[in-house]
């Protein structure tokens, strides 16, 4: 229940900055931009994304990358973001099967540099990273949730088609931990899974992404 009161809570606030962002542009003149993209994401090491086995990284997924926000005249642009970072499934043994994954939601500043009708944006940006594992093994299923903090930086180009609409290139970084590990079951399952997360203080996540999609501008 906790997990899902910061999940809500961030959401709200993600909300907010959007509201005022939107407003900002209406009264001020500034542009309301929105980006959806999707592609590739790498879990590198030392990424911790198996409850079962820790060890487990170099795992390759989809991603899906959503954030919208204000750019203002000096070219400086502020965006709230939500990354569903993808997973895995990992098997162990006929009787041992794992599906993990991890979301991040965070506040971005970045700077644009036009060169005619390109854009190129470094961003750096701060926020809050989700983690949910499903084990199923001998029969029982175990729900594990975690969440933790982390930060991102990210390169990006931009073509733009006309004053609205762009396609846009990413590539980028986030790294974090998992600092609360939490399961609804009391097994033996769930008891050696947090066990060893307690063993390894936390679970570190590093993801590399290179993304592809459309960015808006109002």
């Amino acid at each position: 229940m906790l997990n899902v009161k910061k999940t809500v809570r961030c959401c709200a606030i993600a909300v907010a900055i959007l509201l005022a962002a939107q407003t900002n542009a209406q009264n001020r003149k500034v542009d309301f931009v929105a980006q959806l993209s999707f592609g590739h994401v790498g879990y590198l090491s030392p990424s911790n994304l198996s409850v079962i086995n820790p060890s487990q990284s170099d795992i390759n997924s989809l991603g899906i990358d959503l954030k919208a926000g204000v750019r203002f005249k000096c070219d400086l642009t502020v965006k709230a973001g939500f990354s569903t970072l993808g997973g895995t499934e990992f098997y162990y043994n006929d009787r041992t099967r794992e599906s993990a994954g991890t979301y991040y939601a965070n506040l971005e500043l970045g700077k644009d540099f036009r060169i005619k009708s390109w854009i190129v944006s470094p961003a750096i940006g701060v926020g809050f990273i989700g983690y949910t594992s499903n084990v199923i093994a001998d029969k029982l299923e175990n729900d594990f949730t975690g969440t933790g903090f982390g930060a991102n930086t990210e390169l990006s180009i931009a073509y733009c088609l006309n004053e609205h609409f762009a396609i846009k290139a990413s590539v980028g970084a986030i790294y974090g931990s998992i600092t609360n590990l939490k399961t609804s079951r009391n097994n033996e399952i769930s008891r050696e899974a947090l066990d060893t997360f307690n063993h390894f203080d936390n679970y570190s996540i590093f993801v590399g992404k290179c993304m592809l999609g459309m960015e808006f501008c109002l």
